[in-house]
């Protein structure tokens, strides 16, 4: 008995097995399930698509890495270049700047040489235009001259030796004599005012005499007194 109630039990849950099954082949079968395959090729080729864009994009970024790196590379040799360029225009410039600073100071040392060459043209050139105002005294006016010799050191020899040196120079002596006193110490030349450039034309020639004006009436243009220390 208690096997028979068994067995009607398990006819009994058979159907609802079988039912099951039958459930799983009819879901199959649906429409819902013929569409799940054309869903899954959907997702198939936007994930090959994305998976090929992705591809692409890491080739394009690999690309712009190496143009990118290449930029760098190129910017950073060009401005190495720039940088030897402007060191090499600075030592220029230096050189350039020691060139003009020397080339000032020569200019300089040229200047204080040209100033020093005129000053000692311009001495010569003075020196010979009041000589040869001197001479042109002597050639034009030392013969018609009166001049006149004393000693003024008491020794009449001292008169004579000046008046053979002033004829040596192209003057004529008129007269030769004592002065009134013997203590004169320098060589003076008397000259009448109108006669003071044959006067110092004179005094140019002697060594130690000096220059006063005749004071006193005299006949003879210039007197010539000798001094003890000539």
């Amino acid at each position: 008995m208690y096997r028979i109630c068994l067995y009607a039990f398990l006819l009994l849950l058979s159907p609802a097995f079988q039912g099951c099954g039958l459930f799983d082949s009819l879901k199959s079968d649906s429409p819902d399930a013929a569409r799940s395959d054309p869903d899954k090729g959907g997702f198939q080729k936007g994930a090959d698509r994305l998976k090929a864009e992705n591809i692409d994009l890491k080739q394009q970024l690999a690309y712009m890495k190496r143009v990118s790196k290449k930029s760098v590379e190129e910017s950073r040799l060009e401005l190495a270049k720039v940088e030897k360029e402007r060191a090499a225009l600075a030592s220029t410039v230096e050189k350039l700047k020691d060139a003009n600073h020397r080339i000032a100071l020569e200019n300089r040392e040229l200047k204080q040489q040209l100033q020093s060459c005129s000053k000692e043209r311009k001495q010569p050139v003075k020196q010979r235009a009041v000589k040869d105002k001197q001479t042109k005294i002597s050639k034009n006016q030392a013969r018609s001259l009166k001049i006149k010799v004393l000693s003024g050191d008491g020794h009449l020899e001292s008169a004579r030796e000046m008046a053979t040196k002033l004829m040596k120079m192209g003057y004529e002596i008129r007269a030769i004599g004592y002065a009134p006193r013997s203590d004169f110490s320098k060589n003076i030349i008397y000259f009448k005012p109108q006669f003071k450039n044959e006067g110092e034309a004179i005094v140019s020639k002697i060594d130690r005499a000096i220059m006063r004006t005749l004071t006193w009436s005299s006949v003879f243009d210039i007197i010539i007194v000798t001094g003890r220390n000539p």
